[in-house]
């Protein structure tokens, strides 16, 4: 099969024009669902990496990204950004049920607390927890 000089000039500009709002939210749509089909040992790196300053936060994701398939293929903000916002939520519900406390799911990211100094997790069930991240990994505050 021949395929014509005009044909991939289209292909190549087109692949590059900025993505409709459609686009963008059937990418983010994807990204949701990949991140749930991911093993919870993927969510569970997500999670340690959530608490990193903003650069060390970029390299952990870009450590985990690299080696989950359909992440290599989409390169797009729009499906990167939403598979990592659902991996992080995913990973803190892992880590609850790994304590055996109930959370059905957590529909916003957690807010870090100055007070507590940890991370205010709130699960739609109603269920509530503060964790904190140090050397050692994640915790529950009691």
């Amino acid at each position: 099969m021949r395929v014509s000089f005009t044909c991939l000039l289209l292909v190549s500009v087109t692949a590059c024009a900025p993505l409709s709002d459609y686009e963008t939210g059937a990418l983010a749509a994807r990204a949701v669902a990949d991140a749930r089909s991911q093993p919870e040992r993927l969510h569970l790196a997500y999670l340690d990496c959530y608490p990193l300053p903003r650069g060390a936060k970029r390299r952990c994701i870009a450590a985990i990204a690299g080696n989950t398939a359909s992440r290599v293929a989409a390169r797009s903000r729009a499906y990167t950004t939403a598979f990592g916002y659902e991996a992080e939520r995913l990973g803190f519900r892992a880590f609850l049920r790994d304590l055996d406390k109930p959370c059905a799911a957590i529909n916003d990211g957690p807010l870090y607390n100055v007070k507590k100094n940890a991370y205010h997790v709130e699960c739609v069930d109603g269920h509530r927890y503060d964790m904190r991240y140090d050397e050692s990994g994640w915790t529950l505050v009691r």
